[in-house]
């Protein structure tokens, strides 16, 4: 079980004595609790490659809405549409850095540079005008 950290990781059994429950019907069928946790399914997607608290990351897990209204949109065609195989042909690590590499301003990504930060030289005006 992960200790000191509330975010969730892929690599633990979470107390589970027989390990990982996922492949069961209840759990990721198409009526499982995977299809009724669109917010689940999207974490333990991304978890492998956006679990930090980068920019990055940070941008992964903003996108959670718009890529859940892009299923739902999907699924009006294929009605049999499940979320996690939308997300394993749709929403790999590489379609998510692809748009995050084409955001050309750091700050858009979430980023700034030491400047931006007040990091930089200041001066002090100590007179009147």
């Amino acid at each position: 079980m992960a200790t000191n950290n509330w975010t969730y990781d892929p690599n633990s059994n979470y107390g589970s004595p027989t390990g990982s429950q996922y492949d069961m019907p209840i759990v990721s069928g198409p009526n499982g609790f995977i299809a009724n946790n669109e917010d689940a399914a999207y974490y333990r997607h991304i978890a492998p490659f956006a679990a930090g608290n980068d920019p990055y990351s940070n941008f992964v897990r903003s996108k959670m809405g718009e890529v859940i209204r892009n299923f739902r949109a999907a699924q009006a065609t294929n009605t049999n549409l499940q979320l996690p195989d939308f997300l394993r042909d749709n929403a790999g690590e590489g379609a998510f850095r692809n748009m995050y590499q084409r955001m050309t301003a750091p700050w858009a990504r979430g980023e700034t540079n030491a400047s931006q930060m007040g990091a930089g030289r200041m001066k002090w005006y100590a007179g009147n005008r």
